[in-house]
Order: structure tokens, then sequence, then C-alpha cells
């Protein structure tokens, strides 16, 4: 499955973040979004490879280059050279966000639109059932701005309420519910969901929580 023309017509990389355990979002030149799961890039280098460093990669100021500290490269045409080729060729699994507005937001296309007073701080912190001071302290586990952050938990609250149809005050209870085997393997790595998003795990909760996790090629 080749990746549209705006991938292939990038001249550079913007900004770059990395999630847990081994993604990459990237912002094109183009407008464009790529999130890249690089789990077998990960395999070949697993002797070196930790979170902390993976969480430290480094953008060359011309947008060519990705590096990181253990000599680990990864070039914008190496990027293109694998999406041309395909999905399931090559060492990086992509795909291709065509709107700038879905940087760090997987479950954006999932959401119905939603008044200025469902994106609030104040109804964030309502939903999660924290205070100000616990979200502050979730910060440092996310290697991105708070405003970002705040955003994607805001969509993952959202989410949950539209996808389940529950009221807001039951939302901080259904992220306090035991995980069982039955969510996922990877969700067996934290007690609850909520450990998992105060651990920096936010895309574990996203694909094991909501019942339609987002999808190759969806927008």
């Amino acid at each position: 499955m080749s990746l549209p023309l705006p991938l292939l017509a990038a001249t550079g990389i913007r900004q770059v973040i990395p999630e847990r355990p081994s993604h990459l979002w990237l912002a094109l030149d183009t407008g464009q979004v790529l999130l890249m799961d690089c789990q077998r890039l990960q395999q070949a280098h697993a002797a070196s490879w930790t979170w902390e460093s993976w969480s430290r990669v480094q953008l060359a100021p011309d947008g060519q280059l990705l590096s990181w500290a253990d000599d680990l490269e990864l070039s914008l045409h190496t990027i293109q050279v694998e999406a041309h080729a395909g999905f399931y060729v090559g060492m990086l699994q992509l795909m291709s966000i065509l709107s700038s507005a879905a940087l760090y937001r997987p479950l954006r296309g999932y959401l119905k639109p939603v008044s200025d007073q469902a994106v609030s701080l104040r109804l964030l912190l309502a939903r999660l059932n924290i205070d100000e001071s616990t979200l502050a302290a979730f910060q440092q586990h996310y290697p991105v701005s708070a405003a970002l952050l705040h955003r994607r938990l805001l969509d993952l609250v959202l989410a949950l309420s539209q996808a389940y149809s529950i009221a807001q005050r039951e939302i901080h209870q259904l992220l306090r519910w035991h995980w069982h085997g039955s969510v996922g393997r990877s969700a067996l790595l934290w007690p609850t969901p909520l450990a998992a998003i105060q651990s920096g795990d936010l895309h574990v909760v996203e694909a094991n929580l909501y019942p339609h996790p987002f999808r190759l090629g969806r927008t």
C-alpha cells in the first residue's frame, strides 16, 4: 500500500515527537503528518534501545535527518523510499495523516464535532477526576508541550464518552477499572488505564480502550 504523493514530495521534516514504545510523529513541510511504528528498527538495535534514548531524538536543522545518541540515524530519503515500496516492506510501518491538525492526535478522526466548552482544561480535569498538580506530574512522562498533551487527553475522554454514551462523572471510573487479558497483552503492563497514562503510555490506552482504534489510512 503506497502512501499519498505529499510524503514523497516532502523536502523536509518540520517537527518530530517520540512516542512510547517505538513510534515517531513527524510533521512534514507539505503539511502532512506521518506516524511511524519503528518496532522492527528497534529489534535490530535491541542492545542499545531504551525509551530514554529513543525520546532524545534530534532533528537536523535542514529537516533531512533524525539521529540518536547511539549513532542510530534515519533520513527523510529512507522514509520516502520505504513509503514508496509499500507499508509492509522494510523496517518502518507508516501511517499517513493528511491534516497537520492531527499531529499527536490519533483519535481525532473518530470524534464528533464538539463545542469550545468541551475542550476546556477544567472539563479535562473533571473527566479524569484529577487536579492540576496531578496533570502537571503526567507532563514529565511525555516529551511534548502541555497544550499537545492536554488536547490528546481530551480527545481520549471525548472519544470514550461518545463511544460508550456515558456521563462525565463515570469516565474516571472507567479509567480506573482493572484490565484483563481480553483487552490486549500490552495492557497487562499496567494495573489500570489511568496508571498507563500516569506512566506516559497513552498510546496503549487508546489502542485497548477505544472500541475502534485508529487504522492505517484513516485521516
